[in-house]
C-alpha cells in the first residue's frame, strides 16, 4: 500500500508546463484476476478503512510535495516571476501554499477510486477468495475490529517516533558524511569536529 502512495506522490511532481488528462481508471496492463477474490478484495479494503488511511498519509505528504513543487516553481525560469510577484503580496507565500496545497490534495482524493482499484486488484492477485474471506472474518471479529480501531492511533505514534528518529538519522549521518568527505576529498583542509 505505502508504495502506492508513494508513487501517486511522485506522481504529482513530474514537469509542470503540461498537465494531463486525470486518469480515473485502472491501468490496462493490469493481469485479469479471479471475479470472486477481486469481490472480496474490495470488501476487505472497505472493512479496513483503506481510504481513510490513504488520506491521513496524503495529508502529511501533500506539505512536503506541495513545497518541492513550489520551490520548483521558484527555480523555473518560466514560472519564477509570476510566483516572485504572488510571494511579495501580503501573506502571498502562506497562501501560495494553501492554494497548492488544497488543489494537491484535490487531485490526490479524485484519484482515491483509483488507488483503491490498484489495491484491490493487486490483493486479488496474492490472495483467494477464500483466503480474503478469512482476512475479513478475522477483521469482523472483536480483536480484530479491535486492530482496525487502534491502527490510525498505533500509525500515527509510530509515525512520530519514525520521523523523530529518521531527523536524528539524518543529522547523524550529514555530520559524518561532511566529516568523512572532508577527509577524503579535502585532505588539506581542517575538518569539522
Amino acid at each position: 500500500m505505502m508504495i502506492l502512495l508513494f508513487a501517486a506522490a511522485a506522481a504529482a511532481t513530474p514537469a509542470l508546463s503540461t498537465p494531463s488528462a486525470p486518469i480515473h481508471s485502472l491501468p490496462q496492463a493490469v493481469a485479469p484476476v479471479d471475479p470472486a477474490a477481486l469481490a472480496s478484495a474490495r470488501k476487505l479494503l472497505v472493512l479496513m478503512h483503506v481510504d481513510q488511511t490513504i488520506d491521513r498519509m496524503m495529508g502529511s505528504l501533500v506539505p512536503v510535495i506541495t513545497s518541492a513543487v513550489v520551490g520548483s516553481l521558484e527555480n523555473n525560469d518560466a514560472t519564477r516571476t509570476a510566483i516572485q510577484q504572488m510571494e511579495s503580496q501580503p501573506n502571498g507565500r502562506e497562501r501560495l501554499m494553501v492554494i497548492f496545497s488544497d488543489e494537491m490534495l484535490k487531485a490526490f482524493r479524485s484519484r482515491y477510486p483509483s488507488i483503491m482499484d490498484v489495491a484491490a486488484h493487486e490483493y486479488a492477485s496474492k490472495f483467494s477468495a477464500r483466503e480474503l474471506d478469512e482476512i475479513i472474518a478475522f477483521y469482523s471479529s472483536g480483536t480484530g475490529a479491535k486492530v482496525l480501531e487502534l491502527m490510525p492511533e498505533l500509525q500515527r505514534s509510530i509515525g512520530t517516533a519514525a520521523q523523530k528518529l529518521g531527523r536524528d538519522a539524518g543529522q547523524d549521518a550529514g555530520l559524518k558524511a561532511m566529516k568523512r568527505a572532508l577527509q577524503e576529498m579535502l585532505p588539506s583542509e581542517k575538518t569539522v569536529s
